[in-house]
């Protein structure tokens, strides 16, 4: 798969995490490897640790766990501030932070992100306090902005997409 299309941070430790990325995708079925993370100094606060993770997430669409094509593959960054106060616990990074390691990381391509905020420590299927930036691709790793959301049935227009995402939900 070729990552020539995309804009290269010129960020030293995140060019390393984007190469990694292409280098070993993530499918979602396995725990990230430490190859994917970097913990270094906050852009918006000099001195203040953040945790980052750059994963290159294929397959959603391919597996028949998303419906849309359009998000089957993205370059995904994770973020948060690791507490100094509490080991194994984390802090929510301000919308000032995400901003800044979101636009070293996709550059140009910033428009076209998807940003979720961090989750509740009452939501028990998300780590609380970590923020996420996604930039979605197509099968040539070409940026897009995704159409639709990503339960609704768009399948891909070469007519590769697996048959059970036809069949998931009982519709097409």
């Amino acid at each position: 798969m070729s990552k020539d299309k995309l804009y290269r941070p010129a960020h030293r430790k995140l060019g390393y995490l984007f190469d990694r990325a292409f280098m070993h995708p993530f499918d979602g079925q396995s725990i990230i490897k430490s190859r994917h993370r970097m913990q270094t100094e906050s852009l918006t606060e000099p001195g203040r640790p953040v945790s980052i993770i750059v994963t290159f997430d294929s397959g959603t669409h391919a597996s028949g766990w998303w419906r849309n094509s359009d998000y089957d593959r993205c370059l995904h960054l994770s973020l948060t501030h690791p507490s100094s106060i509490l080991a194994g616990r984390s802090e929510t990074p301000s919308t000032k932070e995400v901003a800044a390691w979101a636009k070293a990381l996709f550059g140009p391509h910033l428009n076209k992100t998807w940003t979720e905020p961090a989750a509740s420590v009452f939501d028990p299927h998300r780590k609380p306090n970590v923020c996420h930036v996604r930039l979605f691709l197509d099968k040539e790793n070409h940026p897009i902005k995704p159409e639709g959301e990503v339960y609704h049935l768009k399948p891909w227009k070469d007519g590769t997409s697996p048959e059970k995402i036809f069949r998931r939900l009982g519709k097409t």
